[in-house]
């Protein structure tokens, strides 16, 4: 895939986890998509799945959500993209450490 010059994101490396396999913009949306019917996911599952705190995870998503073939390739409708950002936004307010209200379930 080549990209345009300012193009937000790569849909085959966005972020590098600890043990060096990258996250595409496919599997961002992807787990956005799974936890959005339930107000998005905390900031412990998104530090377990993705290693990154709810500010990282909220910018990787911003950018998965602007990532054309992502979208495409996730089916994501204008509505679902919609409730996405405004996820993404709530996420990048969230502080860490995780308050301990916010702990596992």
């Amino acid at each position: 895939m080549q990209q345009r010059p300012g193009s937000l994101a790569s849909t085959h490396s966005m972020t590098t986890h600890e043990g060096g396999e990258s996250v595409s913009a496919i599997e961002t949306l992807r787990f956005a998509l799974r936890w959005l019917p339930y107000g998005g996911a905390d900031s412990y599952e998104i530090f377990v799945t993705f290693g990154l705190t709810p500010a990282q995870f909220g910018h990787q998503l911003r950018s998965a959500a602007a990532d054309r073939e992502a979208v495409r390739a996730t089916a994501l409708s204008s509505d679902e993209q919609t409730r996405i950002l405004a996820e993404a936004r709530r996420m990048m307010r969230m502080p860490w450490p995780a308050n301990a209200a916010e702990s596992p379930r």
